[in-house]
């Protein structure tokens, strides 16, 4: 894939593009479409999505979920810059934790394959 990625506010529209990045990244795509255009991010190349990151706003408390990248841009940092710019939401909404609840990370870890 060639060229620059766009972040952007996720909308109900990109739901089908969203749902099939996710589970592409072996993730649970199970709820987004409740909260993807309250607090979910996309990021765009060419047109198409390829990566996601959201966060879900339970009270005063978030869940970090659905971070995916599509498999031609991993390695290229884009997976960071979608935390980083939800992290910056989540401070911006006066969220007082966000949490992360996974699995497919410690596999990665284990395996040496996630930075």
């Amino acid at each position: 894939m060639m060229g620059e990625w766009i972040l952007r506010p996720a909308r109900k529209g990109d739901l089908t593009s969203v749902r099939r990045l996710v589970e592409q990244c072996d993730l649970s795509p199970d709820g987004i479409e409740e909260q993807l255009d309250r607090g979910y991010i996309v990021a765009e190349m060419n047109g198409e999505i390829v990566g996601v990151a959201g966060i879900e706003e339970h009270g005063a408390r978030g869940l970090l979920r659905s971070v995916a990248v599509a498999p031609p841009l991993h390695g290229a940092g884009l997976g960071g810059v979608l935390v980083e710019e939800r992290i910056e939401w989540a401070e911006y909404r006066r969220l007082e934790s966000v949490h992360l609840l996974t699995t497919a990370i410690l596999m990665k870890l284990a395996r040496g394959g996630a930075r």
